[in-house]
């Protein structure tokens, strides 16, 4: 199984032979297995183990729940405080990056396809803004995790308000 390995064994023993210069080949057999252990290890814990780390991977993880419960395709989300660029990229340009009041307020404009995505230390003022215009928001899904940006731990709600009528 490491023989997958062998490829990146001469090339460490190749980089450690021109850096040592002339010294002896017992020295670059010394410091050459440490090297190829901890190539090894950096190429499976981050092949492998990164992309399973999901509590970092905030914007894939909303854009799959998003395109999961949206009522249609002209469906927009409205977040805060999350605003990663990422989140833009992967939902599309139509993306709301704002404060409270502007999720409130796209609530209340797009009851019908309008999509709110709220942090919960931005919650209770959010749910006070919609209760003052009489409208009870319904949570769809809880998210959590880390912004590995700024190392922000998040607890993020998606909202979204039936239809008037």
């Amino acid at each position: 199984p490491l023989r997958i390995f062998q490829p990146a064994y001469g090339f460490v023993d190749e980089k450690l032979g021109v850096f040592l210069g002339e010294r002896t080949s017992a020295v670059i057999a010394e410091v050459s297995g440490p090297l190829r252990a901890a190539l090894v290890l950096y190429v499976s814990a981050y092949s492998s183990q990164a992309p399973r780390l999901r509590t970092i991977w905030m914007s894939p993880r909303i854009a799959e729940l998003v395109a999961r419960v949206r009522p249609c395709a002209e469906t927009t989300l409205a977040t805060v405080p999350y605003q990663e660029p990422s989140l833009v990229y992967l939902l599309g340009t139509r993306t709301i990056r704002t404060d409270i009041r502007g999720a409130a307020q796209h609530l209340l404009h797009d009851p019908a396809w309008g999509l709110a995505l709220v942090g919960a230390r931005e919650r209770d003022q959010f749910l006070a803004l919609l209760a003052a215009a009489h409208v009870r928001p319904r949570e769809i899904e809880h998210i959590s995790g880390l912004n590995y940006s700024n190392g922000q731990k998040l607890d993020l709600t998606l909202y979204r308000v039936a239809p008037a009528g």
